[in-house]
């Protein structure tokens, strides 16, 4: 994906105007690329009936029983995340994972700062909803 990235940020270069910052520029195009391939996946999955890939196990000094709770964690994570819009998984992965700012976000989603926050306020609500269905009340709110 990083390459098909770069090939899009290459083919859009010249049309950036410099209204945002190049960081900005790039996760925009990144989020594009990665809702694209999501979309693409799917689609496979459903028609071929092809499997997900496993994540990839953690660094060398991790405990296997460590190993295995990250994983689990990472996997009721992308359950959640994949049960949500495109723009509330955006938004969360933007703000929560990649540790961006409501600014950057908004300039990125095309959105005003203001609706980020509420964007991103709604999603974890939603969040929290779609994890409490499939997983109970465990581990929420801790």
């Amino acid at each position: 994906m990083l390459h098909e990235v770069f090939l899009v940020v290459r083919r859009k270069l010249p049309q950036f105007r410099g209204e945002s910052s190049l960081r900005t520029f790039l996760y925009s195009i990144a989020v594009r690329v990665v809702i694209a391939r999501r979309r693409k996946r799917k689609l496979r999955r459903l028609l071929f009936l092809e499997r997900e890939a496993e994540l990839a196990p953690g660094g060398d000094t991790e405990t296997p029983h460590a190993a295995l709770e990250r994983n689990q964690a990472a996997a009721m994570v992308t359950r959640v995340l994949d049960r949500l819009s495109e723009r509330d998984r955006a938004l969360i992965v933007l703000f929560e994972l990649e540790g961006l700012p409501a600014a950057e976000i908004a300039s990125i989603v095309g959105a005003s700062p203001n609706a980020v926050w509420v964007g991103i306020h709604r999603a974890r609500a939603r969040f929290r909803a779609a994890y409490v269905e499939l997983f109970g009340e465990r581990g929420v709110g801790s």
